[in-house]
């Protein structure tokens, strides 16, 4: 098993002491509650990371869409004609 570097070394030592005292089940349950709170905390951080990202994409977004519908209704023609919502002024 120590062939394979999947884990830590600290899972290999905490193993062999289980394997020794006879608690190996007990130290499998608390190394895997262990990494379920590690994988937890990460999503948690990659989670509070990407929010702000997509709230000002989104915001972009919505300034960008309404500014080119009011330009498109409310604009100005092609030699600087003042437009109202879609004729000639």
């Amino acid at each position: 098993m120590k062939d394979k570097s999947i884990f830590p070394p600290l899972v290999y030592q905490m193993f062999a002491v289980g394997e020794s005292s006879g608690t190996l089940d007990e130290i499998v349950e608390k190394v895997s509650e262990f990494y379920d709170k590690e994988v937890d905390n990460a999503v948690k951080n990659l989670s509070s990371l990407i929010e702000p990202i997509m709230i000002v994409f989104m915001g972009g977004h919505d300034a960008f869409s309404g500014l080119s519908h009011l330009y498109a209704d409310v604009g100005y023609g092609q030699n600087g004609q003042r437009w109202e919502l879609g004729y000639f002024i």
